[in-house]
This record gives structure tokens, sequence and C-alpha cells, in this order.
């Protein structure tokens, strides 16, 4: 039971790594509204968690100037238990 489990997360965590969002540049992207965001990338941007304890993983993509060898990849996990909140 608990492998199945394992086996669905696993696959899941793998769909959403290899299909990552687009990124904005930072350059361009419009300016965000003050307070806390929601998600790990806004976490480690800005250093204001938002309010809850949960997980998230977040995954994005930039290519810059539409050339396939200067794409950026990122990803970010935040964890939030109790008043603790944390992002890599």
């Amino acid at each position: 039971m608990k492998s199945s489990r394992a086996l669905v997360l696993a696959m899941a965590l793998l769909v959403r790594w290899l299909r990552p969002e687009a990124a904005h540049s930072q350059d361009f992207s419009p300016a965000a509204p003050s307070g806390p965001q929601p998600g790990a990338a806004a976490l480690l941007e800005r250093a204001l968690p938002q309010g809850g304890g949960a997980w998230t993983l977040e995954t994005a993509v930039t290519r810059w100037l539409a050339s396939p060898s200067l794409e950026t990849r990122s990803a970010a996990l935040a964890i939030g238990v109790g008043p603790l909140r944390a992002a890599l």
C-alpha cells in the first residue's frame, strides 16, 4: 500500500519536473503586489511566507532570445510546519 502511494507521488513529481511552467525574465515581469505571495519561488525571492503550513514544489523555465541553448531551469521547494517556513 505504501509502495503504491510512493510510486504515485514519484510519478506526479516526475511529470511536474518534466513539464515546467514558463517564467518571465526579471527585467520584464510586471510588478507583484506587496505582501506575502503563494509559492516557493516567491518565498525565496521576497522572504515573505504565506500563512498556513504546507509544502510546495515549483518549477520554471526561461528561454533567453528564443534560443534553446540559452535556457535556464529552476526548481524551488517550500515547507511549512506550524510557524516555521523554509525554502530551497
